[in-house]
């Protein structure tokens, strides 16, 4: 929501189960590494700026204690 990451939804359920799956493994991965980690899925808007956006801000969400 923070980011606006996804705008139709279709890729939605792959690319959130991607960053749950590098998130944890990895609760820092630097954007070059979140990229890789959902490069397996496919957007059709073409929005892959704010979905890489998204996991960033996922990922400091996960780092912050309780």
């Amino acid at each position: 929501m923070d980011e606006a990451g996804f705008q139709c939804g279709f890729c939605a359920p792959g690319f959130i189960m991607s960053m749950v799956a590098m998130l944890s493994k990895n609760p820092a991965p630097t954007r070059e590494e979140a990229a890789h980690a959902l490069s397996g899925n496919v957007c059709r808007c073409g929005d892959y700026n704010k979905i890489l956006d998204s996991a960033m801000r996922a990922a400091e969400y996960v780092r912050q204690p309780g």
